[in-house]
């Protein structure tokens, strides 16, 4: 029986470490969890928004957001949640159209959950980057019935502030 040379082993550990493990580590690395971004009411768009929150009686936080910075903007339809997904949270923020092109329709964005504080809320925020999806959590506060603020501090050190566009609050 022929004794393998040093380089031999050396070059059949490498190329297990290329063909075995090195695949499973890049599936396992770039997975993003099951039910992080799941679409609890479907695809939506504008209209459909709409439609959901129509014939409503809202609570200030629910309607449609806006949220514009630099060169993103995005809109978020945010409702009670009354789905099975995230049952624990009680607002849903679903996508409704992004310039992340990573951002899909009907995905959650964030939840909001009630405090003490009738404007304050826990929020957990879902950032989707080209490799996974990132978890924030913090608070939401909702300024008026028109705005409102999620400081990001771990991604950019900047608040977010998502104005109301629907429904209008009508103005004296």
């Amino acid at each position: 029986m022929k004794k393998e040379s040093l380089e031999q082993v050396v070059l059949k550990v490498i190329w297990k470490i290329v063909f075995v493990i090195l695949p499973f580590s890049l599936c396992t690395f770039l997975s993003i969890s099951a039910d992080a971004r799941p679409l609890p009411l479907g695809p939506i768009d504008m209209d459909s928004a709409k439609a959901i929150l129509a014939d409503k009686k809202l609570l200030p936080v629910e309607g449609i957001w806006e949220l514009k910075q630099k060169d993103y903007i995005g809109h978020f339809l945010i409702i009670k949640n009354t789905t099975s997904v995230k049952t624990d949270w009680d607002f849903l923020a679903v996508v409704i159209d992004s310039s992340n092109e990573l951002d899909n329709p009907g995905e959650i964005k964030f939840l909001l959950k009630n405090t003490e504080a009738s404007n304050v809320f826990d929020c957990n925020y879902y950032q989707k980057g080209t490799f996974n999806t990132i978890e924030f959590k913090g608070t939401m506060t909702l300024i008026g019935e028109e705005a409102l603020q999620f400081p990001v501090l771990k991604l950019s050190n900047k608040i977010n502030t998502y104005i109301k566009v629907f429904p209008k609050k009508d103005k004296p």
